[in-house]
């Protein structure tokens, strides 16, 4: 009865392993340098938020005149996440 019991128990937690390594694997981001630059004409951007070294570009309007709240575009990337502003 107790081998059962233990069978069962090793079967449950390497179950609880498996499951756990495989949801942490998809949800950790591939990392992907950035090889192209936008078309438009651009700046570069760098600040730093938080611990990470956040860079990217700043495209901006194409004209002074403001036609929509969001004229103004952002974007930027870490190795963790790609962040994207319209502003």
């Amino acid at each position: 009865m107790l081998i059962f019991f233990l069978a069962g128990f090793i079967f449950i937690v390497s179950l609880v392993a498996i499951v756990w390594k495989l949801t942490t694997k998809s949800q950790t981001p591939k990392k992907y340098p950035v090889d192209i630059t936008p078309d438009l004409p651009y700046e570069n951007v760098s600040f730093k938020s938080g611990k990470d070294q956040v860079t990217g570009w700043f495209i901006p309007a194409k004209s002074s005149e403001q036609k929509s709240p969001l004229y103004n575009e952002l974007i930027c990337s870490t190795n963790h996440r790609r962040i994207h502003y319209l502003f």
